[in-house]
């Protein structure tokens, strides 16, 4: 009965450390999958979407909205006021001179040219990000199928093992699973936080866009469109952080045709839960990153 009952218990212990091995290696290959024409591209589907096509459209469709009805008025405040600075400044500087035809035909040109900017500034800041989506795709075509790991004779060894030799692999299983289990949601959150941070960033695009043919003022729409081309490139960082981690995850795992012990299942458990770590801590510092090679501020 006493053997049974051991048996039972056993089996029941290598049932739940297989399906916790399955369900880790399901959500590494879910949250790094690189496939975007096959369709199961995970974080990097989403990092190579437009942000005009996130959940179905709705989000980008307010944003537009908003874009080119409420803050128009305002950027054409912010333009008059400029273009006014501009020509008194152009005036004063020649107080005691006529004014040159290709003084005057400079300044209309700046003046098209802002109001250009300014009425076209939705499309212009959705278009980096259409190159920032490619830029994307390109970056997840060179790292498809990098994971491929599988269970292989895990549960051979697994049913091998004496049963408190199962118990000791108990914490480490459980705790790398947990760890996989947390990863896709701090993925989705950096992923669809940066989303939200371009649709805001986007929705005001008419006002900064409006003062890049000033002189003095140039300053302020030169380091917005430099916000938003940090905010493309943190796409391919996080990416890049994927494509690490799910080259390290292979890479730790023991090739396949090696035996397996429970010690190597073991070890390459608790380097999971380390490894899911550091990507949440690089994911989490794409964003600086990004700023820090465009001077973004």
């Amino acid at each position: 009965m006493i053997d049974r009952l051991t048996e039972w218990i056993h089996y029941l212990v290598v049932d739940i450390l297989y399906s916790l091995f399955g369900s880790l290696v399901h959500n590494i290959d879910e949250t790094t999958a690189f496939d975007i024409d096959g369709g199961s591209a995970g974080a990097a589907g989403h990092l190579a979407q437009s942000p005009m096509d996130w959940l179905g459209g709705a989000p980008g469709g307010v944003v537009q909205t908003l874009a080119e009805t409420v803050i128009p008025p305002i950027a054409g405040i912010v333009l008059a006021y400029i273009m006014c600075w501009e020509a008194i400044q152009m005036m004063v500087d020649h107080n005691q001179d006529e004014l040159e035809f290709k003084q005057i035909g400079a300044f209309i040109v700046k003046l098209v040219l802002a109001v250009f900017l300014a009425t076209n500034a939705f499309p212009i800041a959705m278009g980096m990000f259409d190159v920032a989506g490619w830029l994307v795709m390109q970056a997840a075509a060179q790292v498809v199928d990098v994971v491929s790991l599988s269970p292989g004779e895990i549960r051979a060894v697994l049913e091998e093992a004496t049963l408190p030799a199962l118990f000791s692999l108990l914490p480490s299983m459980g705790a790398a699973f947990l760890g996989a289990q947390i990863m896709p949601i701090i993925v989705s959150v950096i992923v669809w936080g940066r989303t939200i941070e371009i649709l805001i960033a986007a929705s005001a695009a008419p006002i900064p866009l409006a003062t890049l043919m000033q002189r003095d003022m140039s300053p302020v729409g030169q380091n917005y469109l430099k916000y938003l081309a940090a905010l493309g490139f943190q796409g391919f960082l996080i990416v890049v952080c994927l494509a690490i981690y799910s080259a390290v995850v292979v890479s730790v795992f023991p090739a396949p045709g090696t035996i397996l012990t429970l010690g190597d299942i073991n070890s390459w458990a608790w380097s999971m839960i380390a490894v899911t770590v550091l990507l949440c801590f690089a994911l989490f510092k794409t964003a600086a990153i990004s700023k820090s090679i465009f001077s973004a501020h």
